[in-house]
């Protein structure tokens, strides 16, 4: 049977509840008032180091070269890309993205890199820290990214590691910021 404190440190978990004062508002639909709730003095407490531990933000650069030369194949008008790329990853994560990338690109096979818009499907693997603590964990990346290069992009981990990180930057300045929540 799941009570109601499990209920409110899952909803805080998933980064769905976040506390106001005396005031818990759902991202997901109306305010609750607290005083309306029994629970256990410890909730409350549990509820505001799990939201602030889970807080995520940070960079990623390539550590180099795709891992293999990519492999562009032609598809009509457009172009399908397939690459492996290491990343550091720096801030609450900190250590290496192995990306494995599916990239369908707007345009013709052989043109520079952001002359086209392109989709990115991914999967991937982490391994390094979160906060200082060892973790490894794998991820599905989705991104667009525009002509000229700025991405738009989510990460989903899935397996040793639970969270979403929301993914901007431009891939042309050989850098990209995440922010999102994580938990181990």
């Amino acid at each position: 049977m799941i009570n109601l404190t499990q209920i409110i440190t899952s909803l805080a978990v998933m980064g769905l509840l976040i506390l106001h004062g005396n005031r818990v508002s759902q991202n997901i639909g109306p305010t609750l008032l607290l005083s309306d709730v029994k629970f256990n003095k410890e909730l409350t407490p549990l509820i505001l180091r799990v939201k602030s531990d889970s807080i995520a933000s940070g960079t990623f650069i390539p550590k180099g070269p795709p891992i293999n030369p990519p492999i562009r194949v032609e598809a009509g008008n457009d172009c399908i890309v397939d690459l492996i790329q290491t990343y550091f990853v720096t801030g609450t994560l900190t250590g290496t993205f192995n990306i494995d990338y599916r990239i369908l690109v707007y345009g013709h096979c052989g043109e520079p890199p952001g002359t086209f818009n392109e989709e990115w499907i991914a999967h991937g693997a982490f391994n390094g820290k979160i906060n200082e603590s060892p973790v490894s964990g794998k991820f599905s990346y989705i991104a667009k990214s525009k002509a000229g290069g700025e991405v738009d992009g989510h990460i989903v981990f899935n397996q040793g590691i639970t969270g979403e990180l929301e993914i901007k930057g431009n891939f042309n300045d050989r850098k990209l910021s995440y922010e999102g929540w994580l938990s181990k």
